[in-house]
């Protein structure tokens, strides 16, 4: 692929990516926590926050491909 053709490309994926219907924004509250999966997100912190701090922690999870993932005993295993 030519430079040209990767920018017009590139630049159309961030355009359909910026759409209303794949945003979501949140109006933060008391004892808010929110969770989202980096690989699958563009995560764009809008800086709208003042007087208050922002605060934050970053969790890394990591799956084990070695053991498939186990549904729990009390989950409703009925997925029809």
């Amino acid at each position: 692929m030519q430079n040209s053709e990767g920018s017009q490309l590139l630049a159309r994926l961030y355009h359909h990516a910026q759409r209303p219907e794949y945003s979501f924004r949140l109006t933060w509250e008391k004892n808010t926590i929110v969770v989202w999966e980096n690989d699958h997100c563009l995560h764009y912190p809008v800086s709208d926050y003042y007087p208050h701090e922002e605060s934050y922690c970053e969790l890394p999870l990591k799956a084990n491909a070695d053991q498939p993932a186990k549904i729990p005993k009390h989950a409703n295993t009925n997925l029809s």
